[in-house]
């Protein structure tokens, strides 16, 4: 017999991962508080309960993904992701092309020894398409890869898929972390959303576990994301 007052299911726990929009539709704060990035309401905190009132961080109260060297993998590399698009924005602006409407960009995101990320080579390439820089690339080292879609699409193409896939085999292979280390690989797409003509360029991100269906939504990712302390 069912207990009538037990609930129909149980709700999954919610994953607070990186610097991505939480359901409140906010970015979460910096470890010093801050935070920023396309914020409705200018608010920058974890995402407010049902009466208002901001619970505990994730990770324990008084605790910040920084804190723990598994969560701030995630964290960096969102960081980096957003220093990316910067750039691309950057040099875009030094050729004359209009936003990131004109040409592919591409780097790769990848972590030193102390656990710092950095970004290889950044590399221009046609409206169509782009020729990714490996000089540096080893299995150890690498976190993932951030490019654009001048035309729209906010997920990544069949090809993008592809060269993820053949990444994350190699990592796995020749990795001293094996496929631990591979599923720390993510790829973030820079774009606008072609449904709606004044949405911004936006970062989202995708790694193996994502969704490949051509509409499924994915994490954004705060465009003024910083590392850790």
């Amino acid at each position: 017999m069912t207990d009538p007052n037990a609930p129909p299911y149980t709700l999954p726990p919610i994953d607070v991962v990186g610097q991505r929009r939480r359901p409140s539709g906010l970015f979460p704060a910096g470890p010093g508080g801050g935070g920023g990035g396309n914020n409705p309401g200018g608010v920058n905190q974890w995402e407010l309960d049902e009466e208002g009132d901001p619970p505990p961080p994730p990770e324990g109260e008084g605790s910040h993904p920084c804190d723990d060297p598994e969560t701030a993998l995630d964290w960096n590399a969102d960081a980096a992701a957003a220093e990316a698009k910067k750039e691309f924005e950057r040099l875009a602006a030094a050729r004359g092309d209009t936003e990131l409407y004109s040409r592919e960009w591409h780097a790769f995101i990848y972590e030193d020894q102390n656990g710092r990320m950095y970004l290889g080579p950044i590399v221009a390439g046609t409206i169509n398409s782009v020729t990714p820089e490996t000089a540096g690339m080893t299995p150890n080292n690498l976190v993932g890869f951030i490019h654009n879609h001048p035309g729209g699409g906010l997920n990544p193409s069949g090809d993008d898929w592809i060269g993820f896939d053949n990444l994350y085999e190699w990592v796995a292979q020749w990795s001293s972390g094996g496929t631990a280390r591979a599923d720390q690989l993510r790829q973030y797409i820079v774009a606008r959303d072609t449904s709606d003509p004044n949405s911004p360029m936006a970062i989202r991100v995708f790694n193996k576990n994502s969704s490949r269906s051509s509409d499924a939504p994915a994490p954004e990712v705060n465009p003024d994301g910083q590392p850790c302390p």
